[in-house]
């Protein structure tokens, strides 16, 4: 033992002495002393404390407490006699260091270690004891036989995911479950993680976490609770984001966070084995050209051949039972879905079945990613179309177009995905017109099958060639309209459509036997033509020759109609006169003819030429006349005016004085009326126009017994009123006594014929009637009744005046004492003759006649054709029974063509043209007819009321259609009346239901005129609001219509709006639908309410 020993110096006390205060030997400042200590028998000990066992990476060191020195003649102890464990698991020694002056032993580690981790260590001293830790004297340490834990320091390493095969992200607890296992020096802090810090995909869908579970134990595992069961072998990917409160991320114990999966990572879900299965009910669709099957798949359907063009093979598509190819396939791996693309559409409702088998090439096939396929579709499996929300639409192309068929019927083919539905559409609905003459809709059929057709039966056959057009109008009531079977309704067609009728190869033939007639300097050749003549490419002027009397007449020009016959009319260079024979040739040329409008050419007229229909030579007009009596000329006296309706205008014979000879025989007068406009006025008795009275020899006869009875005229103060439309005149009617005398006995005067001087005379003028018209009825007056002739001649009687005078229906003027209207074809007025000299007496003897009046009256105002003259009684009331039927007898010929008809007097005088504006209503689209029969349903109606015509016009000005106007008619027809009518209405014809065409742009209602006979002693027309119910009588002046007379007829104008409330349809949609009532009511345009809850008003 060697001890180093100091000498600190004299001490003043103790220092270097004994206890007895002996001084010891003094030594050199330093000096080294072999010391003998003796043996050491004290082993090392493990030291504890400050400096007990630590690590630090992969050095552990143990440090002992040791008197001498650590025994370093066997330094590297076998490394097998340490057991390291960090955090439970081996942690290997590999070598072993002894420091025998810092008395340690250093133990190298296989793996460092990370502060914080627990790490312990066990030590057994080997069987060779050489190798076990011991100091220098060779004592030998204890084993550590509990393992001893060693200070790692402090944890600054975060727990780390592990991504190996050995414990990687992984599905388990039957598929709810996503489990995450981290490496980490120490353990998992067992915090509440935040679900929504974790997003989980499944197939590429979110798969909420329902919960979070972390392991503070050895499996250091974050296990997540899924909302949906994961099936096996599906795509898989977990992301985590570290929550912004520290304290509730994923750490270990020493609060180290561990990092966030940013880029989603994959998760192992096992293997899938299962094949996709087509969805029923629904899942599967088609829309358009695309047919989508869905399949149920608990991963992803395979896309590694999404479209192949062989796949489209695979599969047969059928369409209300046709084959509609398939032209692609798509799969969506996501939607799981396989898409076809169709050649044509599928409209929505249509019966739609799909077919599949998997290719030979299986990579072809319907499979998931997996590789498992899809079953085949054996059976035609229906696929949902959806609802049919698409309209049938007419097919207007050269596959089916309208046409013509069997003559009679007219069909229209439908483009509709599904069927039409078998409804009764109204006839009413179709307008079709026939070379532009209306052909009536008799039936209409529906065919609900696979033709899809809507067959109309017409009235009259068509022509091949013929020009052929439909306009359809949807009724109000969509259950009639065309549609298909989910009740879409066809679009109308609201510009008439051509219809094809084939190809006209019948050449226009010209008719014989007396058609083809002459007359002044017109020549008239009629043809048969199915359909039209051609206008155009006339023949010329140069191709006909005439000859009058053998004599040449050049065609000065040509003129081609179609209306109301076929024929080519030649105006001729001379007019011809009657009964001369004419004959015609006719040869064409080369771009010229007589032809139809196909361009087939009427036969060329050579010779021998026809004869053309001349007529008969004239006879002589002259007409023998008695020789006029000598006697006093009779004076007729004008009546005084009787008010209150005339009905009949018939004008007796005047019963002038006898003369003692024959009475002179002139011709009537024919002196035109003058001209009427509101109130009309009798004609006045003027002076007698100019003529060369009458010669004959008087006739010899027995005259009547009696006397003439005498009696004052009655004397009646005129009517006065508003002209134009006012209130009527009212006059206090004449009051005289009537004549009374006893009949007379005379023998028969004898004298020589009179001669009578012509008198000449002045037209007479007539002031008009002040009054206020009302509905004009017929057009008669009676004639005046002359003061009987003295003398012993036999009487001159006159005949009737042939000149019918305007009809009136408030109160009649009287007329003035003006002189006759001069004849309008200057025939000669009535013989007034010379009164024959006799007694008072009347004598007896023939009585002359005179010849009827040739003069034709001149026209009114209002262009009303004159009544012809009647024998009835005038009447100063309604008009009667009989002159009622007389008159609306002339409505009741109504054949099967309303519009084609010359309708008698009084209506207008153009044949097939009831609005007098000079065309025929066939031709005008905003012109239309229909006959009406009286209505024995509504209450108030007239009983006897006949059948006959009622005419529209649309777009109408005073009852014409507006020049240029493009709109229509395009239904009218009677209905039934209401049940219950306002007290003292009389409806004789029900309801009228009419749709007509107002361009929504015009800026103006639709202005309509409704004419109806004068005998169905009508004068308003109600039209029923829509929204209220409330009828109003539109044809008044509060609502801007009126009632006038117009050629013989009534004319009842009403405007409407479209869209307003008095169109029943209510909509701003080009057509105004009219529910409308020809009435009449004692009141002018308030009547009195029915039931109004159940029938609205009447106002």
């Amino acid at each position: 033992m060697t001890i180093d020993v100091v000498d600190g110096g004299q001490d003043a006390g103790t220092s270097g002495a004994s206890t007895q205060g002996n001084r010891a030997v003094s030594f050199a400042p330093t000096m080294t002393i072999d010391v003998d200590g003796g043996l050491d028998q004290t082993a090392p000990v493990l030291s504890t404390g400050a400096d007990a066992p630590k690590v630090s990476g992969d050095k552990l060191v143990l440090r002992y407490s040791e008197a001498n020195l650590l025994g370093t003649a066997h330094p590297d102890p076998a490394a097998h006699a340490f057991a390291v464990t960090v955090n439970g698991r081996t942690n290997p020694v590999t070598d072993v260091a002894v420091d025998s002056q810092t008395k340690t032993v250093t133990l190298t580690l296989t793996r460092p270690v990370t502060g914080g981790e627990d790490v312990s260590v066990t030590y057994t001293k080997p069987t060779d004891s050489s190798k076990a830790i011991q100091d220098a004297a060779g004592n030998i340490a204890d084993d550590i036989t509990a393992p001893l834990r060693v200070n790692s320091g402090t944890d600054t390493t975060a727990p780390t995911l592990v991504a190996d095969t050995v414990a990687p992200p992984r599905i388990g607890g039957g598929g709810k479950e996503l489990v995450l296992t981290y490496e980490d020096a120490n353990y998992l802090k067992a915090v509440q993680v935040p679900k929504t810090a974790f997003a989980v995909l499944v197939n590429g869908t979110p798969n909420d976490v329902t919960a979070v579970k972390v392991d503070g134990g050895q499996d250091k595992t974050v296990t997540l609770m899924l909302s949906r069961s994961v099936p096996s072998g599906a795509e898989v990917s977990i992301a985590y984001t570290p929550p912004g409160e520290s304290t509730q991320a994923i750490q270990d114990r020493q609060g180290n966070p561990a990092a966030g999966i940013v880029e989603p990572m994959h998760v192992d879900s096992g293997r899938d084995q299962t094949a996709p299965m087509l969805v029923f009910g629904g899942i599967s669709t088609v829309s358009g050209d695309k047919l989508v099957l869905g399949y149920s798949e608990a991963n992803l359907l395979g896309t590694a051949h999404p479209d192949p063009a062989e796949a489209a093979r695979a599969f047969a598509v059928t369409v209300n039972g046709r084959t509609n190819p398939v032209t692609g396939v798509a799969v969506d791996s996501q939607d799981k879905t396989v898409t076809l693309t169709l050649t044509r559409p599928v409209t929505g409702g249509e019966d739609v079945r799909v077919a599949y088998t998997k290719p030979a090439d299986s990579s072809k096939a319907i499979q998931d990613a997996a590789g498992n396929f899809a079953k085949d579709i054996t059976a035609p499996f229906p696929v949902d179309s959806g609802r049919d929300t698409t309209a049938p639409t007419l097919v207007t192309d050269t596959v089916a177009p309208p046409r013509i068929g069997g003559g009679k019927e007219l069909v229209l083919t439908y483009e509709e995905a599904n069927y039409l539905k078998a409804v009764q559409v109204p006839k009413t609905a179709f307008a079709v017109l026939v070379n532009g003459t209306p052909n009536d809709v008799t039936a209409v059929k529906v065919d609900d099958g696979q033709d899809k057709t809507v067959t109309l039966t017409l009235s009259r056959s068509v022509p091949s060639g013929a020009d052929v057009s439909i306009a359809y109008t949807p009724p109000g009531e969509s259950t009639e309209a065309i549609q298909d079977w989910q009740g879409n309704p066809a679009a109308g067609i609201r510009e008439p459509m051509h219809v094809d009728s084939g190809r006209d190869q019948t050449a226009p033939v010209l008719v014989f036997g007396g058609i083809s007639t002459v007359s002044g300097d017109k020549l008239v050749l009629s043809y048969d033509e199915d359909n039209n003549l051609d206008t155009v490419h006339k023949a010329l002027a140069g191709s006909f020759t005439v000859l009058v009397d053998g004599s040449p007449n050049p065609v000065t020009e040509v003129s081609v109609a179609n209306a109301p016959a076929k024929t080519v009319t030649l105006t001729l260079t001379k007019a011809v006169a009657r009964g001369v024979p004419v004959t015609v040739a006719y040869q064409a040329t080369a771009d010229n003819a007589i032809q139809d409008m196909a361009g087939n050419r009427a036969l060329d007229i050579t010779e021998p030429m026809i004869h053309v229909d001349n007529g008969e030579a004239p006879t002589d007009p002259a007409q023998t006349a008695g020789t006029s009596g000598t006697g006093t000329p009779g004076t007729t006296a004008h009546d005084a005016g009787t008010s209150g309706v005339i009905t009949t205008g018939a004008t007796p014979p005047d019963a002038s004085t006898s003369g003692t000879g024959t009475p002179g025989t002139t011709a009537p007068d024919a002196g035109t009326p003058g001209v009427v406009t509101t109130g009309v006025t009798l004609h006045d008795s003027g002076t007698p126009g100019t003529g060369t009275p009458g010669t004959g020899t008087s006739g010899t006869g027995t005259l009547g017994t009696g006397t003439s009875g005498t009696g004052t005229s009655g004397t009646g103060t005129l009517g006065t009123g508003t002209s134009g439309t006012g209130t009527s005149g009212t006059g206090t009617p004449g009051t005289g006594t009537p004549g009374t005398g006893t009949p007379g006995t005379g023998t028969p005067g004898t004298g020589t014929p009179g001669t009578s001087t012509p008198g000449t005379g002045t037209s007479g003028t007539t002031a008009p009637d002040t009054g206020t018209p009302g509905v004009i009825t017929t057009d008669t007056t009676t004639h005046d009744a002359g003061t009987p002739g003295t003398g012993t001649g036999t009487p001159g009687t006159t005949a009737p005046d042939a000149s019918v005078p305007g009809v009136i229906t408030t109160g009649a003027t009287a007329p003035d004492a003006g002189t006759p209207g001069a004849s309008a074809s200057g025939a000669t007025p009535h013989d007034t003759g010379t009164p024959g000299a006799g007694t008072t007496t009347p004598g007896t003897g023939t009585p002359g006649t005179t010849a009827p009046d040739a003069s034709a009256p001149s026209p009114s105002e209002n262009n009303a054709t004159p009544s012809p003259p009647s024998d009835s009684t005038p009447s100063s009331g309604s008009p009667s029974t009989a002159d009622v039927l007389d008159i609306v007898s002339q409505f009741s010929m109504v054949g099967n063509q309303a519009n084609d008809q010359t309708p008698a007097t009084p209506v207008a005088p153009v044949a097939g043209d009831r609005n007098a504006d000079g065309v025929l209503d066939r031709t005008q689209p905003a012109v239309h007819s229909i006959s009406v029969t009286p209505n024995a349903n509504a209450p108030g109606s007239l009983a006897d009321a006949p059948s006959g015509l009622v005419t529209l016009v649309n777009d109408s000005q005073d009852g014409k259609v507006r020049p240029g106007s493009q709109e229509r008619i395009t239904s009218l027809e009677q209905k039934d009346a209401p049940a219950q009518l306002p007290k003292g209405m009389e409806m004789p014809i029900g309801l009228l239901h009419a749709q007509v065409t107002q361009a929504v742009d015009s800026g103006h209602p639709a202005s309509l005129s409704l004419f109806v006979a004068l005998a169905l002693n009508v004068n308003e027309l109600w039209v029923q609001d829509n929204g209220t119910g409330v009828w109003t009588n539109l044809a008044s002046a509060p609502y801007g219509g009126k009632t006038v007379l117009a050629d013989g007829q009534l004319r009842l104008d009403i405007h409407i709006d479209d869209g307003g409330p008095f169109d029943a349809d209510g909509k701003v949609d080009g057509v105004v639908s009219v529910v409308g009532a020809a009435a009449h009511m004692p009141l002018s345009i308030v009547g009195q309410a029915p039931d109004v809850a159940q029938h609205g008003f009447w106002f």
